[in-house]
């Protein structure tokens, strides 16, 4: 798994955002808690779930998704994705 900064800055953002009510500052046990309901979602769950040619697939539509820029794509862009990670 590749961590970029947005990933971190998301999980840093959530800690913020529950800090913010007390107006106290962001320490360590605060972002422990966002990671450990971040991890413990239902998508997190799911994701864990899938089988190595599941998550291949997934990855493979999340690249080309992002890559052209639209939700729906064609099957012969993803498996060229597929191909590329596999």
């Amino acid at each position: 798994m590749v961590l970029t900064t947005s990933f971190f800055l998301s999980y840093f953002r959530r800690a913020v955002e529950l800090v913010m009510p007390t107006k106290g500052t962001v320490k360590a046990p605060h972002v422990r808690e966002v990671v450990q309901i971040l991890q413990n979602s239902p998508t997190a769950a799911y994701l864990r779930d899938l089988s190595f040619h599941e998550r291949v697939m997934l990855a493979s539509l999340i690249k080309c998704i992002k890559r052209e820029g639209v939700e729906e794509v064609k099957l012969t862009d993803v498996r060229f994705f597929i191909d590329f990670i596999s």
